[in-house]
């Protein structure tokens, strides 16, 4: 079969909504843990936690990245047959919608964004070859 007849955009939609919630949970939950910590909510301002604290950007990067993993994984799990590229398409979507959305907070969330949208599909890709090969099926088509 060859692979256009394959791919699934419900599996990349279903991706990237799974990513995309993963990831805002736990960014906002960085978000509020570096708020506390460098009393940004004590002055009103939780845009400028990324200047005042570098690690920010790079713990949400990495956040970010582990989402991507785990939602493939959960796409292949979730789905019958081969789904890895839909993972990895999802990651692309996600870190699209990332970047455009937040161009307005800061002007380097598309830099951001394109830095991460290499590993991002390499984990989302990687995520989804783990379900595979954990799956019953083993990810037959």
């Amino acid at each position: 079969m060859p692979f256009r007849e394959r791919f699934r955009w419900r599996w990349v939609f279903l991706g990237a909504l799974v990513m995309l919630g993963i990831g805002a949970f736990a960014v906002v939950g960085i978000g509020i843990a570096g708020a506390v910590l460098l009393g940004a909510a004590a002055t009103g301002s939780l845009t400028d936690i990324g200047s005042r604290a570098p690690g920010f950007a790079a713990a949400a990067g990495g956040v970010f990245l582990l989402a991507f993993a785990l939602g493939g994984f959960a796409v292949a799990k979730m789905s019958k047959g081969r789904t890895v590229a839909e993972p990895a398409v999802a990651s692309l979507m996600v870190l699209a919608l990332i970047g455009a959305t937040s161009m307005a907070l800061s002007p380097d969330a598309l830099v951001a964004a394109a830095i991460l949208a290499l590993p991002g599909a390499l984990a989302a890709a990687a995520g989804g070859w783990f379900g595979e090969v954990s799956s019953k099926d083993g990810g037959a088509p």
